[in-house]
C-alpha cells in the first residue's frame, strides 16, 4: 500500500501532460484565428464586389442623367413630349455583374461560388433600391444624389466542418453617383 501511495505522490512526467494540453490548445486557437480571417476575407470581397456592381449600375444611368451641374445637382430625368420631366432610373442586373466579378453561378434562387469543387459561399436575396436625386431642389448644397442601396445575404460554410452551421451575413452596401465637371 505504501508503494502505491509513493507512486501517486511522485510528480515525474506530470509536465508532459500539461505540455500536450497546451500544444492542443494552441492548435485550436490557431485554427479559429485562421477560420475567422478566412470568413472576414470572403465577406470583404463580397461587399466590395456588390459595391462595385451597384456603383456600375449608378454610373450606367449616366445617359439618363439630367445635367444640373450648374445648379450643383444631377439626377435621372428625361424630358417628356409635354415639356414635363419624368424620373428614369434603372437598377440594372446586379446579379449578372456579381456573377462576372465573383465567378458565381445561378442555382435556383441562389448564386453559388465553387472552389476546387467545394462551395465557397452563396449569395441570395439581393435587392437594389435606386434613389433619384431631386429635380430642381430648393437648396442644391443639401440636395441628395443618385444613390443605390443593395441588400444581399451571404452564406459562407466553415472550412473546418465540425458540424458548425455556415456563417450567415446580411450585407447593406450603398453607392452613389455625382457628375464631375
Amino acid at each position: 500500500m505504501k508503494r502505491i501511495i509513493n507512486i501517486l505522490k511522485e510528480h515525474s512526467g506530470s509536465q508532459m501532460m500539461l505540455g500536450g494540453f497546451v500544444a492542443i490548445g494552441l492548435c485550436v486557437v490557431t485554427l479559429i484565428i485562421i477560420e475567422g480571417a478566412h470568413l472576414n476575407d470572403v465577406s470583404k470581397a463580397v461587399r466590395d464586389a456588390v459595391q462595385d456592381a451597384v456603383t456600375t449600375s449608378c454610373t450606367e444611368n449616366y445617359a439618363r442623367v439630367y445635367n444640373g451641374i450648374r445648379e450643383g445637382y444631377s439626377g435621372g430625368y428625361t424630358l417628356e413630349k409635354g415639356g414635363s420631366w419624368s424620373a428614369t432610373i434603372d437598377p440594372g442586373d446586379v446579379y449578372d455583374k456579381l456573377d462576372n466579378v465573383l465567378g458565381t453561378r445561378k442555382e435556383g434562387d441562389k448564386h453559388v461560388k465553387y472552389v476546387d469543387g467545394k462551395e465557397a459561399f452563396t449569395l441570395s436575396g439581393l435587392t437594389v433600391q435606386m434613389t433619384n436625386a431631386p429635380f430642381a431642389p430648393e437648396n442644391a448644397d443639401h440636395a441628395g444624389k443618385l444613390t443605390g442601396i443593395a441588400y444581399v445575404n451571404v452564406s459562407v460554410p466553415m472550412g473546418f466542418n465540425w458540424g458548425v452551421p455556415p456563417m450567415q451575413l446580411s450585407l447593406k452596401v450603398k453607392a452613389g453617383y455625382i457628375s464631375k465637371f
